[in-house]
């Protein structure tokens, strides 16, 4: 059953990368972010974030 389990992964695998392509936005609860993709890419542009009360 386990490689059967791991095979249908393998098949799976291609399509699940695609839908989650773009890295998740994790931000702390107090840290505005204005638009999200000023954290979203590889560099962070602080000017367009803040922090909230």
């Amino acid at each position: 059953i386990y490689k059967t389990i791991q095979q249908k992964m393998l098949e799976e695998m291609p399509y699940v990368m695609l839908a989650y392509y773009k890295k998740p936005l994790v931000v702390a609860q107090n840290v505005v972010v204005s638009p999200p993709s000023a954290v979203s890419s590889e560099r962070i542009f602080l000017h367009k974030v803040s922090l909230g009360a």
